[in-house]
């Protein structure tokens, strides 16, 4: 079987209504990121409505361009705050980032809730390669909030065998060697090495490393792992689109909630 690689394309996202995305930065993030940059990009290409008051500016002259008092205020913040105080600050009906508490425990519940994209991105393009989920032996690397934990969660839900994978675990590369699924999700430049892979498998790269020739690799060794895989994703080009698809995906599906509540 040859390996297909999963990629992203505009027949794979549906329509979207017009409504407000809005971006919110920790800290000092560079506005300027590729991913950013993908967001609103897709956002207007969607037809939805952004806003970003960061462009062109930077924090200091946003803080400045305020009351005294809300500059002490802004600035403690900035000093204080750490990301799960700004996701438990979102309303739970408005986080489309699916990172509030209260949308996790959800997750861990199996109940309906705003998800976090880049898992909800991954098991939409597990599920575009038409192979069957249950019964398979799962791995997923890493263990974060962001990505390990929720497509552990959603990979079980959908009755995988799933194995949770870290810096403390013994023998990777043997874990790695028995998984039908792989999710590579630990921010390492080719740490899981293509020989690893079990022939047919599907693995699915999240990582994303910046290199000093400025060229960007997954944690996949994608050459080699290529030859062994049935399905792969590439880097870039592969998780990174799907996720801004689902963040839209939730933006849509936050709007038309509360638009039935009003």
């Amino acid at each position: 079987m040859g390996t297909r690689h999963l990629t992203i394309t505009s027949r794979n996202v549906p329509d979207f209504y017009v409504n407000l995305l809005g971006h919110l930065l920790q800290g000092d993030e560079n506005p300027d990121t590729r991913e950013r940059l993908l967001k609103l990009f897709a956002a207007d290409y969607a037809g939805q409505i952004t806003y970003d008051r960061t462009v062109g500016v930077s924090r200091r002259q946003r803080v400045t361009q305020l009351s005294p008092v809300l500059q002490e205020r802004i600035e403690y913040a900035f000093r204080c705050l750490s990301a799960a105080r700004i996701y438990a600050s979102v309303r739970p009906e408005k986080d489309v980032d699916g990172l509030h508490p209260f949308n996790q425990g959800r997750l861990l519940l199996g109940e309906d809730a705003l998800r976090p994209c880049t898992p909800l991105g991954v098991m939409r393009l597990i599920a575009q390669t038409g192979l069957p989920i249950a019964g398979k032996k799962a791995v997923v690397i890493g263990r974060s909030m962001l990505v390990g934990k929720p497509v552990a969660l959603m990979l079980l839900e959908q009755n995988a065998t799933v194995t949770c994978c870290h810096s403390q675990t013994v023998d990777l590369a043997a874990e790695i060697q028995r998984a039908d699924i792989v999710v590579a999700a630990i921010g390492q430049p080719e740490m899981i090495k293509g020989e690893w892979i079990k022939p047919g498998a599907i693995v699915i790269d999240v990582g994303i490393s910046r290199m000093t020739d400025n060229k960007l690799k997954g944690d996949v060794e994608f050459a080699t792992a290529k030859e062994h895989a049935a399905f792969i994703t590439p880097v870039p080009g592969g998780v990174g689109p799907m996720t801004v698809a689902m963040l839209l995906a939730n933006t849509l599906k936050a709007a038309e909630r509360q638009a039935k509540k009003e």
